[in-house]
């Protein structure tokens, strides 16, 4: 099934738990959610796009609610604090059969006076 692929950018401060929601939808026009119900999902967050291996910052991503095609990918606080600028991601759904990329862009992490 293809779905219609955004791109995005984030920012969040270091240390601060992240959290990013996500709708999927079927169309370019983002006029109708895709039913993603027991759909398999990952965002994965590298420093650049080409670095080898699978993630260097932990992200864990569900669905919320399926029929609404909604999901949501968390980074937690400790894992936060040790990024540093900016990072490239991709979200994908990873189920055998219909890997495809949701989405792609930057992810930058801030520094602030108490990091």
């Amino acid at each position: 099934m293809a779905v219609a692929r955004a791109t995005a950018a984030f920012e969040f401060i270091k240390g601060e738990d992240a959290q990013i929601d996500w709708t999927i939808y079927t169309d370019a026009a983002q006029t109708t959610p895709a039913t993603i119900t027991g759909w398999g999902l990952a965002l994965v967050i590298k420093r650049r796009s080409s670095d080898a291996g699978e993630t260097q910052i932990a992200a864990t991503s569900a669905v919320v609610s399926g029929a609404g095609g909604t999901a949501l990918s968390s980074i937690d606080a400790a894992d936060s604090v040790l990024a540093d600028g900016d990072y490239d991601f991709d979200f994908w759904r990873t189920d055998t059969g219909s890997k495809t990329c949701l989405a792609s862009g930057t992810i930058a992490f801030i520094d602030t006076p108490t990091n």
